[in-house]
């Protein structure tokens, strides 16, 4: 908003709050979708997050695939499978655990398989001890894996 590119450009059609807000939650949220390879803006970044396909196989086993049509949104999810089970599995950031949690208890209750929450770090946002102890007991007590992993930035594919 400081940035007068930008804040300076929505400050004639809205306030400092109205801009905050309209920021969280459109071209934030679309960024977030974007990174992860989905949603209608994924062809605009420069860089993307490493794909489910590349930290889903090291969690679960090396049998295990994603199912690329499988791959939704709020929060990021797919199912893998091993060829005889399947398995839901949703990922974010530390600060999204409370809503892994809740998305991962609701398929929780029609599914024959533990979901399975990724929790991820980047390079410049680790993943304390203490936090991931707190996040395990949860987990197992809410009757759920979790597993963490440090996701890297790629270049974005060049769209044609």
């Amino acid at each position: 908003m400081e940035d007068d590119a930008i804040g300076g450009v929505l400050a004639d059609y809205m306030t400092a709050e109205g801009m905050r807000v309209w920021l969280k939650d459109g071209p934030l949220k679309e960024y977030a979708r974007a990174v992860e390879s989905f949603g209608s803006y994924a062809q605009y970044v420069s860089k993307n997050l490493t794909p489910p396909s590349e930290f889903i196989p090291p969690i679960l086993g090396s049998g295990w695939r994603v199912r690329p049509e499988t791959i939704r949104e709020k929060p990021m999810h797919c199912k893998a499978t091993d060829g005889k089970s399947e398995r839901y599995v949703c990922w974010g950031r530390v600060r999204n655990f409370r809503d892994l949690v809740w998305a991962a208890l609701n398929e929780a209750v029609d599914s024959a398989e533990r979901p399975v929450i990724i929790v991820y770090g980047i390079d410049t946002v680790p993943i304390d001890a203490e936090r991931s102890g707190r996040f395990r007991r949860i987990a197992e007590h809410c009757g759920l894996d979790v597993g963490f992993v440090r996701r890297q930035w790629l270049a974005a594919a060049a769209t044609g």
